[in-house]
């Protein structure tokens, strides 16, 4: 429930599912590569390594104001499957896969649409920060928005495995006791089994210049831990490089306003 200075603050549901439409929409508007000005377009083509598809009868979208991809008149695709059908009018490759896993059901306008968000994955993995959103009307795709991640280099050899990798994640958290591994702590009454539990690494595509480590747009495979050092419990986001196993980001969770 929203909060306002500690208070609960009650919003109709009508509003409530329009403010979701509208942060929805404009939190992946940004970086689609259908792009507004051209300085702009140079940048987006600068840091991803590939900027918009080739122009050609294979290309179903138009690029639009506000970041949108616009499907073409004519063109009828089911909005579940347009990046598997074709993927090359949004830059992607034989590694790429989009999965949707989300949906949001819009009333709000003259015509009802549904916005369904797409998680990138590159060789099965996640790819981190990299989602789209397709826009659908009567069941047709309409326009396409979001952050894509085209031309991913090839990926370097991953060498460090998820328990090399946690030492390291802990360490870089200052997290110096394994609660898991205790016994006094895991019996300890009233203690929360979650909060104590062995962090499980998970694979993933990350940018570090997303994270703001650094200036690098090259991708790397990264294992992503949440750890919570014990007895502090300041949960901490860690990224850990699976190719050399330096810490590549370590930041709290916690937001502060």
């Amino acid at each position: 429930m929203p909060a306002l200075n500690g208070h609960p603050v009650f919003l109709p549901e009508r509003l409530r599912r329009w403010l979701a439409v509208g942060v929805l929409a404009l939190a992946a508007s940004f970086t689609l590569d259908c792009g507004t000005s051209p300085e702009a377009h140079a940048e987006r083509v600068r840091r991803a390594r590939l900027g918009r598809p080739a122009p050609g009868a294979g290309s179903i979208v138009t690029y639009g104001p506000g970041g949108f991809c616009n499907v073409k008149p004519g063109v009828r695709v089911d909005p579940h499957v347009i990046f598997d059908r074709f993927p090359g009018s949004f830059g992607l490759g034989p590694d790429d896969r989009m999965v949707v896993y989300d949906s949001v059901i819009d009333n709000l306008g003259i015509e009802p649409m549904v916005h369904y968000r797409f998680q990138q994955y590159h060789q099965g993995l996640v790819v981190e920060n990299a989602v789209a959103i397709v826009h659908a009307k009567q069941g047709l795709a309409v326009s396409v928005n979001g952050d894509l991640r085209r031309g991913i280099e090839k990926l370097p050899r991953r060498r460090v495995s998820e328990p090399v990798a946690l030492n390291a994640a802990m360490k870089a958290a200052g997290a110096r006791i394994r609660p898991w591994e205790v016994d006094s702590i895991r019996r300890r009454p009233g203690v929360d089994s979650e909060m104590i539990a062995r962090p499980s690494g998970v694979l993933v595509v990350i940018r570090p210049s997303d994270l703001g480590m650094s200036e690098s747009d090259r991708h790397v495979v990264a294992w992503k831990f949440l750890i919570i050092p014990y007895p502090s419990y300041d949960p901490r986001e860690v990224y850990i490089d699976a190719t050399t196993g330096k810490v590549i980001s370590n930041r709290s969770t916690i937001i502060v306003n």
